[in-house]
């Protein structure tokens, strides 16, 4: 991501350095940048006018063809994540009450929308598991108080994982590769993270 142009947009370069090639060249800036595990496509979120309701966007880094993947300009979307195949994102947003954030899941095949995660509040979406079978998320209270949460994307039950009686902040999980676990950081009943 620059601004060189003035607003952040998107440029490319092969890791061992080389020309940088602009793919995207937008008056409104690009506010975030998600690499897809598996293809040469990048999802992107930009919204219009200082407004705050961020959009995605699909972009084939080959053949510069973009598409829209969210459709609903009166509401925020927040990013959660490609799952490991490539083949759905997650992520937050208010669409159900214009307050409350909830955490959907879109087949980009087909383009389903799927709400899995309504707890009321503000929660956003960490994301999949490396089967695609779990889904993990936050509720964040007040400030920097988080609840940490777990939810199985077949019967959308969630799991609270911590109960925590001071503030606790938790950081995005890393799945160990048999689903078995996964590392994260937190700072509860510490001062640091």
């Amino acid at each position: 991501s620059s601004n060189r142009t003035g607003t952040s947009q998107i440029y490319i370069t092969v890791k061992e350095g080389g020309i940088e090639e602009q793919l995207t060249s937008y008056e409104e800036p690009v506010s975030l940048i998600g690499f897809s595990p598996v293809k040469n496509e990048i999802m992107f979120g930009m919204s219009r006018g200082g407004d705050e309701n961020t959009q995605f966007y699909l972009l084939n880094s080959l053949t510069k063809e973009i598409r829209k993947i969210t459709t609903n300009e009166k509401v925020k979307h927040g990013w959660g994540g490609w799952s490991f195949d490539g083949k759905r994102i997650t992520f937050s947003s208010n669409e159900r009450n214009g307050m409350d954030l909830d955490v959907f899941v879109i087949n980009l095949e087909t383009a389903e929308k799927e709400l899995v995660f309504s707890p009321g509040g503000y929660a956003s979406s960490y994301g999949f598991s490396p089967s695609g079978k779990w889904l993990s998320a936050i509720i964040q209270k007040a400030g920097s108080d988080h609840d940490l949460y777990v939810i199985d994307l077949k019967t959308k039950e969630s799991k609270l994982l911590f109960e925590h009686k001071d503030k606790a902040e938790y950081g995005k999980p890393l799945w160990l590769p048999d689903e078995s676990g996964f590392f994260f950081r937190s700072d509860e009943g510490r001062d640091f993270t």
